[in-house]
């Protein structure tokens, strides 16, 4: 029997309501850095620095390791940002390759990398004009599958 839990809410205090060793998978969509604001204090997302951020979701998603079997994935769905202004080693207007960042991250703590693939994002014609300024004929979000422990991995979802 195949059974879902889904949880809403900020996910360094749900992430402890998860049983142990009860999920295959894990498929968490963070707030992308400085994109949203949800209007409280600490939200993940309003960090002051690229590397702050990556640090919190590295943080994060090391909670849920307890909740994943040893068959089970991480897969992270994330995108990447712009600097506005001067940040570290970005520039105003650099890419801010957070997915990249993160994945990193995620192997330097541990995490073995399974996959990355792209979700390409087709903008509707109304979204077209209203961003071919800056982008061309749509988007793409990084996917990102990392397993915690070493073992063979399935490219089944």
């Amino acid at each position: 029997m195949v059974s879902t839990l889904l949880l809403i809410g900020d996910s360094r205090i749900i992430s402890r309501q998860i049983p142990e060793i009860a999920s295959t998978r894990s498929l968490p969509s963070p707030p992308y850095l400085w994109q949203r604001d949800y209007g409280h204090a600490d939200q993940i997302g309003h960090e002051i620095t690229p590397d702050e951020y990556v640090q919190t979701l590295v943080e994060v998603f090391a909670s849920l390791k307890p909740a994943l079997r040893d068959d089970g994935s991480l897969w992270l769905n994330l995108g990447s940002t712009y600097a506005s202004k001067r940040c570290g080693n970005f520039k105003p207007k650099d890419l801010i390759p957070t997915p990249w960042m993160t994945a990193l991250a995620l192997q330097n703590a541990g995490w073995y990398l399974r996959q990355d693939l792209i979700w390409h994002k087709r903008l509707t014609e109304n979204e077209l004009s209203d961003f071919s300024r800056l982008w061309h004929d749509g988007c793409v979000e990084a996917i990102i599958e990392a397993q915690d422990v070493e073992r063979n991995h399935s490219t089944q979802v």
